[in-house]
């Protein structure tokens, strides 16, 4: 297993690890149309991800024979009253890598991306049905934040958890 920066030569990889990966997260609790109708937007986001001069840094987890199983990504929080903080936008590991370790150790390199970009504290949004996510970042020291947060896109489902040193 290598972790490694990805490039825009990754962008239809990973678009096929998030859309999988997404889908099997999220099929208890987003509509069918959620789930399968926006592929075009997504390949949008990683386009724009991956563009030289992006602010955004994409890390890929890849296999011993090269094909790509997991994605993180992180930046700048997108939230008015987090200026200054960091922000886990994406992980999502494939579903045959789920439960190897893949996902700690991605964590792992995201949180080290963002202490290289002078980030000491950073927030990360998971859908309030995702309890799986919740788990996986309270495992890792994340919290609930309990002062009351808007989405940044206007997601009234979702739940806005912290990390502080």
């Amino acid at each position: 297993m290598r972790i490694r920066p990805a490039g825009p030569q990754d962008a239809q990889e990973i678009l096929a690890v998030h859309v999988r990966s997404r889908r099997l997260a999220y099929e208890d609790f987003l509509p069918y149309e959620e789930l399968f109708g926006d592929e075009d937007e997504r390949r949008a986001e990683w386009a724009a991800a991956l563009a030289p001069g992006s602010l955004v840094d994409v890390l890929v987890a890849e296999r011993d024979d090269g094909a790509i199983c997991a994605v993180a990504s992180v930046g700048a929080a997108r939230d008015e009253d987090r200026t200054g903080d960091g922000e886990l936008y994406t992980l999502y590991v494939d579903t045959p890598a789920q439960g190897a370790g893949v996902g700690t150790l991605l964590h792992v390199k995201a949180l080290e991306a963002l202490a290289a970009g002078d980030y000491a504290r950073a927030i990360v949004w998971c859908y309030a049905q995702n309890l799986h996510a919740q788990r996986f970042y309270e495992a890792r020291g994340w919290w609930a934040d309990p002062a009351p947060a808007d989405h940044p896109y206007g997601c009234d489902t979702r739940l806005r958890i912290v990390l502080e040193p």
